[in-house]
């Protein structure tokens, strides 16, 4: 069953801190907060990422995420036809919301849903640290043996 401190931090983490941060929060030592493993590798962390980020809510948050878009604007110039500009959102890959003359008459604003990736993999990033099921590079040791022209060369990461 998690502690008071681990659903403190739990809950901390779910509003945006980082695990050191909620970790001073919930009232950790400065020392131990340095070391979140403390933290996320117990028994109680296990339940409360179960309980609350279980595998089905975080599927259906991965769909949300992945699909996640915002407003941007592309700039043409007033001779460009409208297929043309079509056409160009089309291999951007982007939704075409409508276009707009400039109040000068010098051009054309374009305003396009365009996918947001940094907010993807912000989101997703976030998700996958909470479940363990990567890490961020900074303990990883992985050691990958690489054979060129009978020469063994060893790569630790």
């Amino acid at each position: 069953m998690p502690t008071i401190k681990q659903k403190l931090a739990f809950k901390e983490v779910l509003n945006g801190s980082s695990i050191t941060k909620a970790m001073k929060v919930a009232g950790y030592a400065p020392t131990t907060s340095s070391t979140t493993g403390k933290l996320t590798n117990t028994q109680g962390w296990e339940e409360l990422t179960s309980k609350y980020l279980n595998d089905k809510d975080l599927a259906k948050k991965h769909q949300e995420q992945l699909n996640s878009s915002k407003h941007a604007k592309l700039y043409f110039d007033i001779d460009d036809d409208n297929k043309m500009i079509e056409d160009v959102c089309k291999k951007l890959g982007v939704e075409l919301l409508y276009i707009k003359i400039n109040k000068d008459k010098d051009g054309k604003t374009v305003n396009v849903k365009a996918p947001d990736f940094f907010f993807r993999d912000l989101a997703l990033d976030k998700a996958y640290k909470l479940k363990k099921r990567y890490t961020d590079g900074s303990t990883n040791n992985t050691q990958v043996n690489i054979g060129i022209g009978g020469v063994d060369i060893t790569v630790r990461k």
